[in-house]
């Protein structure tokens, strides 16, 4: 009796996995500021496409699984999002189900202090405005950087796609100089590799071997358990990260 009831189990899990793929749909992956436009998938015929989105996929990952705890609507979004780009996704899949959405008050924001906000009796007034002065300037000011070099990247990569690489490669040592100031976690950490990757699919066209090499030494620096998918990477660069892989 065992067997069957855990088909019964797994077809039903199955079913429901099928629906909530199903709901991603068109509307919700629209490219974000930053992102390239349309929204590259890791089937992507491009191959830089198709390695841009594995790296923002695992940078969702990351986020959505820190997100889980304290903020299951946020976590599920990031879940979401990563589905646009790798609809098969089990991890993704699961994690939609498993955050569950809540229910959030949202009272309305007013252009005012916050201490004029926070003089009412927080019980009585739940639903009076609350203030918006007071922001954390310096996570937004982070942000805003953030954003700033994901652009970057994407006119890297925009170069790179054109098969311009003699000016790709111009954009690269200020990029560099830019990342390394950036804050650290996993979205400079991503945007290192990204960067180190392209800049050596230039330098491999361009005849230029040693330099290409450079450049994956520095992706693996950032990123030491960097993989580049093989359906999407053309073999030049592959074999390139092997040997410089092998080199370490």
């Amino acid at each position: 009796m065992g067997r069957p009831r855990q088909v019964r189990f797994d077809l039903l899990f199955a079913a429901v996995i099928a629906t909530v793929a199903w709901r991603v749909d068109a509307a919700t992956c629209d490219a974000w500021p930053g992102e390239p436009d349309p929204l590259p998938t890791l089937e992507d015929l491009d191959p830089l496409r198709a390695e841009w989105a594995s790296l923002r996929a695992q940078e969702l990952a990351q986020v959505a699984r820190s997100f889980e705890e304290g903020d299951p609507l946020r976590a599920q979004q990031m879940w979401r999002r990563l589905l646009c780009m790798d609809p098969a996704n089990d991890e993704a899949l699961a994690g939609v189900l498993r955050s569950k959405a809540v229910q959030v008050h949202r009272p309305p924001l007013v252009d005012a202090p916050f201490d004029e906000a926070r003089v009412r009796d927080p019980w009585e007034s739940l639903d009076a405005p609350l203030g918006m002065h007071g922001g954390d300037a310096r996570q937004q000011a982070i942000l805003a950087q953030l954003r700033k070099l994901r652009g970057a990247v994407g006119e890297l990569e925009k170069q790179v796609r054109a098969a311009r690489f003699a000016e790709a490669l111009t954009l690269v040592p200020p990029l560099r100089a830019q990342l390394a100031k950036a804050p650290s976690g996993g979205t400079r950490t991503n945007l290192i590799a990204q960067t180190e990757v392209l800049a050596a699919t230039a330098e491999l066209a361009l005849e230029r071997a040693t330099g290409a090499e450079a450049s994956l030494h520095r992706a693996l620096d950032a990123n030491p358990g960097l993989r580049l998918d093989p359906a999407a990477t053309p073999r030049k660069v592959l074999r390139a990260m092997d040997r410089v892989r092998d080199s370490r």
